[in-house]
């Protein structure tokens, strides 16, 4: 262990880290095994951790998350800025596939916003900026809001979580996109790369395809969202795509 880690804080936050996701009461006992800790050490740090408001304990006994970490959800969400960690992810996903890196989010029931953008460096290239709007019913980033938005999603069993979009906004475009998740289940966004139609062959998109998940995780993570998805889909083999619409791909 390092030796610069304080002991009493770092069981505090094994202590917070114990509790489950759906912030559900748990008993003394149920902390006790989750840390393996004992009692008596559960309770010393109990008391400060309900004094600062980071644990409540109920009525009947058990204890739960408590409203203090709201306020630092808050905080740490509102410090992800597109220029620290949006972009820094656009840029290696483009400098990985070689493509235009592009983060979406939807700006009204019919229309996106382009929030991120990193262009590729190749000179015949999709032009898209930051602030740009686009209708949410075309190529992969607009069919990825629509298809993952909480409102209308119906969870399926091993989902498509690609969406590959050829000559969909635009003839000689194609596009992949994939979903961005935050704390709860909320879609965040999309993240797309795009370029020509020509360079889309199948083998680039299986590339291109495995670049954009691990890159579309790691945001998610950042937004406090599940990447288990994501994950799944990178440990198919292939990844599964879906097509929209249905276009001719060039030979590999």
């Amino acid at each position: 262990m390092n030796n610069e880690i304080v002991a009493s804080v770092d069981r505090a936050i094994r202590i917070l880290n114990a509790f489950a996701e759906d912030g559900s009461p748990m008993t003394l006992h149920d902390l006790s095994l989750r840390t393996g800790f004992y009692k008596s050490t559960i309770l010393r740090l109990l008391s400060t951790l309900i004094e600062h408001g980071c644990v409540l304990r109920l009525d009947n006994g058990t204890y739960q998350p408590g409203p203090t970490l709201a306020r630092w959800g808050r905080l740490y969400l509102g410090s992800v800025k597109s220029e620290t960690h949006i972009t820094p992810l656009l840029e290696k996903l483009a400098g990985d596939t070689g493509e235009s890196a592009t983060f979406y989010a939807r700006q009204s029931d019919e229309t996106r916003i382009c929030v991120a953008r990193v262009d590729s460096n190749r000179s015949i290239r999709d032009h898209v900026r930051v602030g740009d709007i686009a209708p949410l019913g075309t190529g992969a980033g607009g069919k990825v809001l629509l298809r993952f938005d909480p409102a209308i999603r119906k969870a399926r069993p091993q989902e498509t979580m690609v969406i590959v979009s050829i000559g969909g906004r635009d003839s000689e475009i194609a596009g992949l996109g994939t979903p961005v998740f935050g704390a709860g289940g909320s879609l965040r966004g999309a993240m797309t790369v795009s370029g020509t139609v020509t360079r889309f062959t199948e083998a680039a998109i299986a590339k291109y395809a495995k670049s954009l998940l691990t890159s579309a995780m790691e945001l998610t993570v950042l937004f406090g969202g599940d990447p288990e998805a994501h994950r799944a889909a990178l440990g198919s083999n292939p990844i599964r795509l879906e097509f929209s619409p249905k276009g001719k791909l060039c030979a590999s």
